[in-house]
């Protein structure tokens, strides 16, 4: 039996052509497939929009519903002698503040040599600080310029800085304890070996080795200041505890008045940024559930926002809409609108600021009571807070809602590939089919040309032609 090479070729029809033609209207069947992936796709990119403004709403929230929101203080200093800094713990009041005298670090300096960098013999220097501590360093011979002896000290690291000064005559090493006070002083400094033969203290030390005032010594000084006539003294300039939850900063000698009082402005702004975080969800809601029927797909059929009738966002926005209309137990506060916020007609909140600047300035506690609440009433901060957590944790709704998803993609995936298997065994169907008939044809052709040669010649035969 003849074989053909090339279809079509036997018959001279235009088989490969039809083959083509029967191939794409297989993988039309491919088309559902697909357009139902990118719907899921689509409604998962749609719930991260979501997520994200849920998100939002969460940390304002979660803000709302600290009672250290409603606990900030601050603090406001009259006069120029001190800086205050107040933290959570500061308790609010008026205090009056004097400062006798700064803290001082301690400060000696070496009499002077003509060259830095010229070896001054091998040695120990014995530093002695103010709090009984001491502090030996061993000096080299080969490594005893005044630039290796600063080197060797400040890489003790030990409370003591030292540098190189030049008079203008000479150099000298200049030795600072690291920190200011009596504790941190170095009260005394000690050279033996070959370099006490060049090196020595500017400054007169007694039999202890302690250094008496005058020279280029500099003593060291704790800082003296009175708090509603209470005496303190400290090693730093830096004094924390003279004012409960309060860190003066110590800046010159003088009177201050220091006011510790309730920062009211942190909780409306912690209001604020609810309402704008509500708002934010709001319109991400309603772009993606937005319906224009004068806006037509490819196929004239009107179209909407990719969560237009999910019923996840259905039941996300049901929970969010009870929390919020069920109000907040109490002898205060119970609802939004007490305070300043109403529910606009879509959905979104409108906030009256002076009304809430008059219900904080008249019961700030009962504002905080309405969005913290306790343990047997949560408020509506709270209440808000548990419903996000249930909405966005692992196993929540949404996550719920993008796993089932995931899961029909899958299987989508999976009817994709079983329905490519089965177009190509189809279409290999059809090309056994056409080479069949292809051939059969071919041989119908050659037959009725065989034929048609036959009578031809009995027709001459017989004379007919």
């Amino acid at each position: 039996m003849s074989t053909i090479s090339s279809l079509g070729v036997g018959s001279g029809l235009d088989l490969n052509g039809l083959l083509d033609e029967l191939e794409a209207a297989e993988r039309m069947k491919l088309e559902p497939i697909v357009q139902q992936q990118e719907k899921h796709q689509t409604t998962i990119s749609a719930y991260g929009q979501l997520e994200g403004a849920l998100s939002g709403l969460q940390v304002s929230t979660a803000a709302l519903s600290d009672p250290a929101t409603f606990e900030a203080v601050s603090s406001e200093v009259n006069g120029d002698s001190v800086q205050a800094a107040a933290s959570a713990d500061a308790v609010p009041g008026r205090y009056q503040v004097e400062v006798e005298q700064l803290a001082q670090a301690s400060s000696v300096a070496t009499e002077r040599v003509d060259d830095a960098t010229e070896s001054l013999g091998a040695g120990t220097l014995s530093f002695t600080l103010g709090n009984g501590e001491t502090l030996d360093i061993q000096i080299a011979a080969e490594e005893s310029s005044l630039e290796d002896i600063r080197d060797a000290i400040n890489a003790e690291n030990a409370g003591v800085t030292a540098s190189i000064i030049h008079d203008g005559q000479g150099y000298r090493l200049s030795l600072v304890s690291s920190e200011t006070g009596t504790d941190a002083a170095v009260t005394g400094i000690q050279v033996s070996g070959d370099l006490s033969q060049n090196l020595e203290m500017d400054a007169t030390q007694d039999e202890n080795g302690a250094f008496l005032e005058g020279g280029t010594y500099v003593a060291a000084r704790n800082a003296l200041l009175t708090v509603n006539g209470v005496a303190i003294t400290s090693q730093s300039n830096m004094v924390e505890g003279a004012i409960q939850g309060v860190t003066l900063s110590l800046e010159e000698v003088g009177s201050s008045t220091v006011t510790v009082q309730q920062d009211t402005d942190v909780a409306k702004q912690a209001i604020v940024a609810f309402v704008d975080s509500y708002n934010a969800l709001r319109a991400t809601i309603g772009h993606l559930t937005s319906f224009d029927a004068s806006d037509s797909d490819e196929e004239g059929g009107s179209t909407g926002g990719a969560l237009l009738g999910n019923s996840t966002l259905r039941s996300i926005e049901s929970q969010l809409r009870s929390v919020m209309n069920s109000g907040v137990e109490g002898d205060g506060y119970n609802w939004l609108f007490e305070i300043g916020i109403t529910l606009n007609v879509d959905g979104t909140l409108r906030l009256d600021e002076a009304k809430l600047d008059e219900a904080i300035a008249n019961d700030f506690s009962g504002v905080q009571a309405f969005f913290v609440g306790d343990a047997e009433n949560p408020g509506l901060a709270q209440q808000l807070d548990d419903a996000l957590e249930a909405i966005l944790a692992d196993g929540g709704t949404l996550d719920l809602a993008v796993s089932s998803l995931e899961s029909q993609i899958e299987r989508l995936d999976q009817q994709y590939i079983r329905t490519e298997q089965q177009i190509e065994r189809t279409m290999e169907r059809y090309r056994a089919q056409f080479v069949q008939l292809d051939l059969m044809v071919a041989q119908m052709n050659q037959t009725s040309q065989y034929l048609t040669e036959q009578f031809d010649m009995m027709n001459a035969q017989m004379g007919r032609k």
